[in-house]
């Protein structure tokens, strides 16, 4: 048996940004990134051969299924400001907004009901982040770097039970010489996720049992090194 699925996409997307220097230290910026056009293209099709003990092999083919579609993407919108500790290293902050229930199916009106599930069941979300970088050394050659993070649950009250909110923390460190460097760094983040087991969870029954929650991390050790021409 052979099951095939082929799925192909492009997408067109604007940037658009400005960086404010304030002074010799401080610096501001606003960024915005469009919505997402992806358009996509999938093909579906199966196979099956068996042999048969007095009819000898035989195949047999499914139709080609063709489905195209479009998905939207939610627009996302920064706001970042940098302050420079002379030569002792840089703090640097940002925002980010973007509204994950913009996010869309199109294809006439066969995606009505995701369309209307996505709209009820998620919302804004809001990511803040800071970052120091102090540098050591007579050349500052030895960076020390450590920052954090936050980003809302994307799910409207109701959705889901679990508090999806993610928070994330990293540390690290590099080496600079001449035009060459060296980078190492720790980044872990956790949040927490609904969980039914096996299909317990029926919303027309009342029987149905009430989902678990999980407490997830995720991390992960990053090691690089670059040349600056």
């Amino acid at each position: 048996y052979q099951e095939t699925l082929d799925i192909q996409g492009k997408g067109l997307l604007f940037r658009l940004g400005v960086l404010c220097k304030i002074n010799s230290r401080l610096k501001l910026g606003l960024a915005h990134q469009s919505r997402t056009r992806f358009q996509m293209s999938e093909t579906y099709d199966t196979a099956i051969r068996m042999d048969w003990a007095e009819q000898g092999e035989a195949s047999y083919y499914s139709p080609i299924g063709v489905n195209e579609y479009t998905i939207a993407t939610p627009s996302v919108s920064t706001a970042s400001a940098s302050f420079l500790l002379g030569k002792a290293g840089v703090i640097s902050a940002d925002y980010m907004y973007t509204d994950v229930s913009q996010g869309e199916l199109r294809d006439t009106s066969t995606f009505a009901i995701e369309n209307e599930t996505i709209g009820a069941g998620y919302q804004a979300t809001h990511t803040g982040r800071v970052g120091l970088e102090i540098r050591l050394g007579d050349e500052g050659q030895y960076r020390f770097r450590t920052g954090g993070g936050m980003t809302t649950s994307p799910y409207t009250l109701g959705a889901i039970n679990a508090d999806a909110t993610r928070t994330h923390v990293s540390f690290g460190g590099g080496y600079r010489i001449g035009g060459v460097y060296f980078n190492v760094a720790w980044r872990t983040a956790w949040w927490a996720e609904d969980y039914y087991f096996m299909g317990s969870f029926d919303p027309l029954s009342s029987e149905a049992l009430p989902p678990g929650e999980l407490q997830r991390r995720n991390s992960a050790l990053m090691v690089g090194a670059g040349i600056r021409l």
